[in-house]
């Protein structure tokens, strides 16, 4: 087995990109690109070699994994949007400073996933075969770059956004960055200026669900069968408690249930302060009845590496919010903000009330929702 990787493929012409896409690199001068290189070499050494002096022999192509014990300096499952200023009027361009032409691509796979890829290949891969072991979800980092940005740009003077991270035509949230993602993304949705759109299940933080050939609901899966195009994963039902079918009904459900139901569910998260339904309550509360919050401005901050920041401010009150989206911890200066803090919301839910003068200490994969005052 050869542990390759998905850099050996660049700016490829199709997303996702098909094992058969040729391989190469964009400038071999260019030092960025020689771990690609050595892959290349390295899948032509093994595929040849073992063509004649192996049984078995199989390459696979992880995408950038993360999740918790994979070290410090491994890639995060988002992009940053730095915003260097805000507008002042409609027609101001907003400057993001990316890394690169931004054409780039990057997909994300989380560790429990990229093992449960590398089983299968492991189990049922073919003599020379080459396997990608990730998502469908590539995204160009210049278009990242411009969402948020551009879509407060573009609104009327009473325009008002709406937010949608999940809904039952994409994979989960939970599925596509992983539990401890999933909660900074919680907190991004309900502090941004607009109304959050929740997809159920969500809020307790359901993954997608393996559904069995004979299982199959999905229209666009029944007709373009194997491809992973089927939407029947993330419309698994509601997980209410650890009774049978999950809490969700007596009779037998259109769609399997999720193995974890028995402790991924609304009674159990219900009674338990760190789960993910608390959260989403939390910030339910404190959003409402504050108007900073509800409806008052978004000032984006200098983003900096890992950080996303930004405020939320209207006459009366003024919100920080800091999302550390990388593994290692992190600090964030806002003296130019206010005097002092005083921590309103953690997705870790275990600094609620501490007190804050100048600077902001996050742990990895750690957002907070900061209360300023003079």
């Amino acid at each position: 087995f050869l542990a390759s990787s998905s850099e050996v493929y660049h700016e490829p012409k199709m997303v996702p990109t098909d094992e058969t896409v040729s391989l190469c690199i964009p400038d071999p001068l260019n030092p960025r690109y020689s771990y690609a290189a050595g892959k290349m070499i390295s899948e032509s050494i093994v595929l040849n070699y073992g063509r004649t002096h192996f049984e078995r022999v199989l390459v696979f192509r992880p995408h950038n994994v993360y999740g918790p014990d994979m070290g410090w300096d491994h890639v995060i499952p988002q992009f940053v949007l730095r915003m260097k200023q805000a507008y002042k009027d409609p027609s101001d361009p907003v400057c993001f400073p990316i890394q690169g032409s931004g054409k780039q691509t990057r997909a994300f796979t989380f560790i429990d996933d990229f093992i449960d890829g590398l089983m299968l290949v492991m189990n049922h891969g073919e003599h020379l075969g080459i396997y990608h072991i990730g998502t469908m979800e590539e995204v160009a980092i210049e278009s990242l770059a411009r969402i948020i940005g551009e879509y407060e740009a573009v609104l009327p003077e009473r325009g008002w956004p709406n937010w949608v991270l999940g809904n039952h035509d994409r994979p989960r949230i939970a599925s596509r960055v992983g539990p401890a993602q999933a909660r900074l993304a919680a907190m991004l949705l309900l502090t941004l200026r607009g109304t959050p759109t929740l997809y159920y299940g969500d809020e307790i933080g359901m993954r997608d669900v393996e559904i069995p050939p004979e299982k199959v609901q999905d229209p666009f899966e029944k007709n373009v069968p194997g491809r992973g195009l089927g939407r029947d994963p993330q419309r698994t039902p509601m997980q209410w408690s650890a009774a049978k079918n999950a809490g969700f009904s007596d009779g037998e459900p259109w769609l399997p249930i999720a193995e974890d139901y028995n402790r991924v569910n609304v009674e159990v998260e219900r009674d338990d302060p760190a789960s993910m339904l608390t959260l989403y309550n939390q910030l339910i509360k404190v959003r409402r009845g504050e108007s900073a919050l509800e409806v008052g401005q978004f000032e984006p901050l200098e983003a900096d590496g890992d950080l996303l920041t930004y405020v939320r401010r209207d006459r009366e009150s003024a919100f920080l919010v800091a999302l550390n989206l990388g593994l290692q911890p992190q600090v964030v200066n806002f003296s130019n903000q206010a005097s002092e803090g005083r921590i309103a919301l953690s997705t870790y839910l275990d600094r609620s009330g501490e007190r804050l003068r100048g600077d902001l200490h996050l742990r990895p994969e750690e957002g907070l929702l900061v209360r300023l005052t003079e």
